[in-house]
């Protein structure tokens, strides 16, 4: 069982929120997996790395604590009880390192030995969703494979002499990344291109400062700027979109066969102002007005029971917004905001105490390139989650974490000090 749970949970990072959010029974799948890894993992490892990673303990127990006040005080239908509970998963899924340091070491392993496999299936996926059978999180799958392209890359340039097939794989990598990000209804998905423009600038600053000298890099390096560029220009060429509307078409065709491919429409606007730049900020703003002006909300936060849009003070951006009949599930589009709101400094103290923690527990790889690539995809997870809803849902949390650790050095072709010595 516990190899099937380790085979079984990479196919998160590609399959994000179709796959997270499958329903068994009352459950989604996602959830399901968790309570196995439980109840598969030696009791004493779990109690260890509970008292390793103590700050995810301390979130699930003030998680718990408001979720059990929020439950005495609430009087409301049954879906009052349902929000309440989402909201509450957001401390619940901190315990999520402590399950994968304690048994999930062959997860890492595993993503780290067939990465390549990831960007594929991640590209599978995107395609049944762009032919509406699925339903998906391009933004999650650009980050994912953003991610991986920088771990490529590390361990490319950690190399004294490159193979022609890993540098064709790099430009593999770009194009897939480049039709992933790009939104159907015009442009690129912003929170991915943050993420890995926040990780590239990692790469060149480390390059910069260690005069890189190696010409193969510098050919390699200047080689894949000319295929993003000119893999972007045709994006927006008329052959280009033709040549993409194409693809799509001929293969919504033989999949929906009662659909004919001249039907077939790639426009698929997102026309969502909670989207937006500006509607974010005012997000985050309100809750910074709000927690800040009681003492208990700026220490401990607001608990569950209600969503922000509910009690922020409103103005006339927030207006339209609260007025939304699924006001109550618009979560801040910013995970920090998002812990800030439900636990308040407490909650974004023990945040980062956990980050430091797994950071320690988490050994970087020796060689100097592999170890700024994975600098920089940490760099990456901590930009993503500003902008996007991460630890607030199952499967941004479990993909966070798995990057976090993919970081790790577990995999046997990195030389140095092993995860597994690290962490007993």
């Amino acid at each position: 069982m516990r190899r099937f749970l380790d085979k079984t949970i990479w196919i998160f990072l590609a399959g994000n929120k179709f796959v997270a959010k499958i329903k068994l029974a009352p459950f989604y799948t996602l959830d399901m997996i968790l309570l196995l890894y439980i109840l598969s993992i030696n009791p004493f490892k779990i109690l260890r790395w509970t008292a390793r990673l103590w700050p995810a303990l301390l979130v699930l127990l003030q998680a718990t604590i408001w979720f059990t006040y929020d439950i005495s005080q609430a009087n409301g239908a049954w879906r009052d009880y349902e929000y309440m509970l989402r909201r509450y998963a957001m401390g619940v899924y901190f315990v999520i390192p402590i399950l994968l340091f304690s048994g999930g070491l062959e997860v890492i392993k595993y993503i780290q030995s067939r990465y390549i496999m990831i960007v594929f299936t991640t590209l599978s996926f995107y395609l049944l969703w762009r032919l509406n059978l699925i339903e998906y999180s391009p933004s999650w799958a650009a980050f994912v494979i953003g991610v991986l392209l920088i771990y490529h890359i590390g361990k490319i340039m950690s190399m004294s002499k490159p193979k022609a097939y890993d540098i064709y794989i790099t430009y593999i990598i770009i194009l897939i990344l480049i039709i992933i990000t790009k939104d159907p209804g015009g442009g690129f998905y912003r929170s991915p291109l943050l993420a890995l423009m926040a990780g590239a600038i990692y790469l060149i600053i480390n390059g910069i400062i260690y005069q890189i000298k190696k010409i193969h890099i510098i050919i390699y390096s200047a080689s894949i700027l000319l295929l993003s560029f000119m893999s972007i220009a045709f994006y927006f060429t008329p052959p280009g979109e033709k040549f993409y509307k194409e693809i799509y078409c001929s293969s919504a065709a033989i999949i929906k066969a009662n659909d004919s491919a001249g039907s077939c429409s790639l426009q698929r606007s997102r026309g969502d102002p909670v989207g937006t730049i500006k509607t974010r900020l005012s997000f985050w703003a309100a809750i910074v007005e709000y927690n800040t002006s009681d003492p208990i909300r700026f220490f401990f936060g607001s608990g569950h029971r209600k969503a922000f849009l509910e009690v922020v003070p409103t103005n006339e951006i927030l207006q339209p917004m609260q007025a939304r009949s699924d006001a109550a599930l618009i979560e801040p589009h910013n995970s920090y905001m998002g812990l800030y709101f439900r636990y308040g400094i407490m909650g974004m103290l023990l945040f980062v105490s956990l980050l430091m923690l797994v950071s320690r527990a988490c050994v970087l790889p020796r060689p100097r390139w592999s170890r700024a690539a994975a600098i920089g995809i940490r760099i990456m997870a901590l930009v993503y989650i500003t902008t996007e809803v991460a630890l607030e849902v199952p499967y941004g949390a479990m993909i966070f974490w798995l990057v976090w650790l993919l970081t790790c050095n577990v995999a046997p072709r990195f030389a140095g000090k092993s995860l597994e010595k690290a962490g007993g």
